[in-house]
């Protein structure tokens, strides 16, 4: 079970509201420059238990920083990679799974998570 986790830590988001619960997930996966990716499980209801995944912006912001243009063509292109499970904020540009998971199929949503982040690197960088 969850083969793709290496560690869990309780954390906080850099921009986000004081009462989400935010757990920093390090996985197996490498990105582009051979790191772990590492992505955040938030529950933005303490009491709930449901969540959503996101990047915190990591994905995009390694991207500009090899050089890639953040324009029109690129938020086309993003879109097309992200399909409709999966939506970035303009700006901070944090990929984010477009609806809220619960504990029960979490290894699926996670790897679900992790491929769209691939694509994107694979996207924008082969």
């Amino acid at each position: 079970m969850f083969d793709e986790v290496m560690s869990v830590k309780k954390t906080k988001l850099y921009d986000g509201p004081a009462w989400f619960e935010v757990y920093k997930i390090v996985t197996t996966r490498l990105n582009c420059i051979n790191d772990h990716i590492v992505v955040y499980a938030v529950f933005p209801d303490p009491d709930g238990d449901e969540y959503y995944l996101s990047d915190d912006g990591y994905t995009i912001n390694e991207l500009y920083m090899r050089g890639k243009r953040i324009d029109e063509e690129f938020d086309i292109i993003l879109d097309y990679e992200l399909g409709d499970n999966f939506w970035y904020t303009d700006g901070s540009y944090e990929i984010v799974g477009g609806e809220y998971y619960t504990d029960e199929d979490f290894d699926d949503d996670l790897s679900a998570f992790l491929d769209v982040i691939e694509s994107v690197y694979k996207e924008f960088l082969e």
